[in-house]
């Protein structure tokens, strides 16, 4: 009978109904699909914090591609650049209705997403044929299977796995890409006319993945350089330089950086005079009755373009960065900064107080090895350069002219500079500048 016992009390235990707190009923059938989908959250586990791989920036803009391949944006948002489908500006991260990106690139005031079956699609002042500016992400129609995307002011480039180059927005309706101050073309995505293989592009060159280097001036079409060996380009102006192999930088534009000291095509030679020889009487042989043809004159070498000549900046020493913002900077391979002096456009200045390992470039503010950051004010000759408070371990860094951002190296991005529309994600807009990094709450 004890077994017994013990089997009913068992039998009990198995069919008492477990508690369940009370809910309030839902109010349609989508709430109850809702709250049964909803997976229950043990308040012991840390909800896991989003993290950065990429950070972009534009005019008093910034974006951020998150680890899940999702992508927020804040500040500025008159153009629709933050993609929330608004123009109101916001301190505050908001989420872009995209999965699958891969990777993204701001201009000015609109921003580009690579997605992971390789469309493209574009939000903010960038359009395919229309006059209004795109609010929420909108594909750019006929764009597939692209690898790589670019953002050049107001116009985006896109390469496919074949290398062929498309652009939209800031184009011509040859497909060339055009400068600042032109009339915005807002054309459909076209072919780069002259550009393939594109591996970066600037405002006016183009870095193949050969090596070469193309350079446009204000026509927008491009013609090839002698430049080879490129590894890096950065422009300026009517002016774009690129960084070799060697380290040595080599430049092409109208500019009169060191003209003389460009290479030139040699001078023609100058045939010597021919001496009278005496006359001969002709043999009666079958070579001499034969006619000889019309000696054809040299064909003339044609001048080349002074454009597509590169030339060396002098007293440079060798070189593993451009840094291209109010002038031409370069980072030695010893990790020092050195501009052209403005009293001379071909001699370097003195390395820079206060920077030293730097790593990288972006605007007026560098990374340096021990992932700390330096920035420096817009007057180069003044040399004031700061340490920014709040950034250690920074992995990556952008800059604008008004605001910058750094990824530190546990995905967490950090931005410092004017707050003026919220670029800074501190959550509100407060017109003010902020040099220490704040750290942003995506």
């Amino acid at each position: 009978m004890k077994w017994l016992v013990v089997l009913a009390v068992v039998l009990a235990a198995g069919c008492k109904r477990k508690e369940v707190p009370y809910q309030p009923p839902a109010k349609d059938d989508a709430a109850v699909v809702a709250l049964d989908a909803a997976p229950e959250v043990d308040a012991a586990v840390a909800v896991e914090k989003p993290t950065a791989k990429k950070v972009v920036v534009g005019d008093e803009l910034t974006c951020a591609l998150l680890a899940d391949e999702t992508v927020r944006c804040w500040g500025k948002n008159s153009e629709g650049q933050l993609g929330n489908g608004t123009t109101a500006d916001s301190g505050k991260p908001v989420k872009v209705n995209l999965r699958g990106v891969k990777d993204i690139v701001a201009g000015p005031a609109h921003v580009c997403a690579l997605l992971d079956d390789g469309s493209v699609t574009c939000w903010g002042r960038i359009n395919y044929g229309r006059k209004d500016n795109l609010t929420k992400p909108t594909a750019a129609p006929g764009v597939s299977r692209a690898a790589r995307i670019f953002a050049v002011r107001s116009a985006s480039c896109a390469t496919n796995d074949a290398g062929a180059l498309v652009c939209w927005g800031d184009i011509d309706p040859s497909g060339h890409l055009r400068l600042a101050g032109s009339a915005i073309e807002r054309r459909v995505p076209s072919p780069a006319a002259g550009l393939s293989h594109v591996v970066a592009l600037t405002a006016n060159g183009a870095l193949h993945d050969d090596g070469r280097v193309s350079f446009w001036g204000a026509d927008g079409a491009p013609k090839a350089t002698a430049i080879r060996d490129a590894v890096e380009i950065a422009s300026s102006g009517d002016e774009v330089c690129a960084l070799r192999k060697d380290g040595s930088v080599a430049c092409v534009g109208p500019s009169t950086r060191c003209a003389a000291n460009a290479p030139k095509p040699p001078p023609p030679k100058k045939a010597p005079p021919k001496k009278a020889a005496p006359k001969k009487a002709p043999k009666k042989t079958a070579k001499a009755t034969a006619k000889k043809p019309p000696a054809k004159a040299p064909a003339k070498t044609p001048a080349p373009n002074q454009e597509e000549l590169p030339f060396e900046v002098l007293r440079l020493p060798a070189a593993k960065h451009l840094a291209f913002d109010v002038g031409l900077c370069v980072v030695t391979k010893t990790g020092k900064l050195q501009c052209l002096e403005a009293a001379d456009a071909c001699k370097l200045d003195s390395p820079w107080p206060g920077l030293a390992n730097i790593e990288t470039v972006a605007g007026r503010c560098a990374r340096l090895r021990d992932g700390s950051v330096r920035c420096w004010a817009v007057d180069l000759r003044s040399r004031v350069v700061s340490a920014v408070a709040g950034v250690q371990k920074a992995a990556l860094l952008a800059a604008s002219s008004s605001h910058a951002c750094a990824v530190i190296s546990d995905g967490e991005i950090v931005c410092w500079g004017s707050n003026k529309f919220g670029a800074l994600g501190r959550g509100e807009v407060d017109n003010s500048d902020h040099p220490e990094a704040h750290s942003v709450a995506l």
